[in-house]
């Protein structure tokens, strides 16, 4: 009985102008030709023991692969690249950052859709392929629990212009990204008068967003501009905070990822981009701390899960602008 069902599949492929062999023989392909060249030069702009841990596991899948990461924060990134590019010389493979955007008119990425693209949404990947989205930071406002019962904390933006919220959020002084996209999100209008109302509540500056949510933990201030991923990590150690998932937008700031004009390695650097957008190496960035960008690798019932979140990824015009 089972053979006819086997044969009947065979068919349905034959008829569609595949076999089951030409469906895994391009992935076979790549595969034997990543090994080949042996190494895969990976930069990236962040985080180096989440891409470590990913690079390991990589290896240990493909080898004799071996991933040469090289890490800088996305500002000094973009000009090395600039710099290799100006030589002649492209000495990366893949790259990674959260300024992406701002590296293909220089035309040292080249398009690559792979296979694994079709997972994401429209707003995190280029239309042209030369990115994809790797990881997400939601923007969002955190509070403690002590000083804001949920039934008390803002359920939008606009909310943050209370008079009873004056003198009490804090923020990082350059939340560029997150200004970017509220421009995109709420539209230039609605976000200008929203800066201005804040401009005048009295915001508690402090640098960085680790600093933000530590002082908030510590009781500085009741509300915080704060990463949805960190406060998740300290709830689950019992800090008495928690995030606003209602305002709309939620502004993501994004670390996309692409394959080098001019790879040394180009077939590792396409099966590398395929192994991280895939859900296992989703998966690995989430076990890591990270919040993955492919929306089926969350569990559902995770806070961070993007239904019901009205996410707006940061683009490549207000990443430039």
């Amino acid at each position: 009985m089972n053979r006819p069902k086997h044969l009947s599949l065979v068919g349905v492929l034959w008829l569609v102008g595949l076999t089951p062999f030409t469906i895994f023989a391009q992935d076979t392909r790549l595969i034997e030709a990543a090994k080949k060249e042996g190494l895969v030069a990976w930069y990236t702009g962040s985080n180096l023991v989440t891409k470590r841990a990913v690079a390991d596991v990589f290896e240990q899948k493909y080898a004799p692969i071996k991933v040469q990461l090289t890490q800088n924060n996305s500002e000094r990134m973009v000009n090395r690249v600039r710099a290799e590019k100006d030589t002649g010389k492209l000495f990366f493979d893949v790259l990674n950052l959260s300024l992406a955007p701002l590296v293909v008119p220089m035309g040292v990425l080249a398009p690559y859709d792979s296979p694994e693209r079709k997972a994401y949404g429209p707003k995190f990947k280029d239309a042209k392929d030369f990115w994809t989205s790797m990881t997400s930071n939601y923007f969002v406002i955190g509070y403690h629990l002590k000083f804001v019962p949920r039934a008390d904390a803002p359920k939008d933006w606009p909310d943050l212009l209370q008079a009873k919220w004056k003198g009490k959020l804090g923020m990082d002084p350059e939340e560029y990204d997150w200004l970017g996209g509220m421009r995109e999100g709420l539209g230039e209008e609605k976000a200008a008068q929203l800066m201005k109302g804040l401009a005048k509540q009295d915001i508690q500056w402090h640098k960085g967003h680790t600093q933000v949510l530590q002082l908030l933990v510590a009781g500085e201030f009741p509300l915080g501009l704060v990463y949805a991923h960190a406060l998740e990590g300290l709830k689950k150690k019992g800090a008495p905070l928690e995030w606003v998932r209602t305002t709309k937008p939620i502004v993501a700031s994004t670390s996309m990822i692409g394959v080098s004009a001019q790879p040394a390695h180009p077939n590792a650097a396409r099966l590398l981009v395929d192994f991280i957008l895939s859900q296992e190496g989703q998966s690995m960035i989430l076990k890591y701390g990270s919040v993955p960008a492919r929306p089926d690798v969350l569990p559902k019932d995770s806070m961070l899960s993007p239904p019901g979140l009205d996410l707006q990824p940061v683009s490549a015009t207000n990443l430039v602008n």
